[in-house]
């Protein structure tokens, strides 16, 4: 998204931090923002979304709770995201807003 661009440039020159950005972004798009910490995220989630699907969408399965599949990725889910994540779960999907580097860090931990 556009905003999602102009707060690239925002960090990129020093106006603002990431976490800043992406806590605007959260409330823009009605997404909560995520803090994960991989020690507890259990294997079985981790892995409940084959890893080619993890590197191309950049979402991380984190939780699995009454039916719901948790997501954290530093995007805003796409319809075609959405598409695609659908044909390997029937779980609901709950997307949450990570920042990038929480992300990196998050996958290096689980994949």
């Amino acid at each position: 998204p556009p905003a999602l661009r102009l707060g690239e440039h925002l960090v990129n020159t020093g106006v603002l931090k990431q976490e800043s950005v992406y806590q605007a972004l959260s409330f823009q798009q009605s997404l909560p923002l995520a803090s994960v910490e991989p020690s507890a995220v259990p294997a079985e989630i981790a892995h409940a979304l084959p890893a080619r699907v993890i590197k191309r969408w950049k979402v991380q399965p984190f939780r699995v709770e009454e039916g719901n599949l948790f997501l954290a990725g530093p995007e805003v889910p796409t319809a075609e995201m959405n598409r695609s994540l659908r044909r390997f779960t029937a779980l609901q999907l709950r997307f949450h807003l990570l920042t990038p580097a929480s992300f990196e860090s998050l996958s290096k931990a689980l994949l």
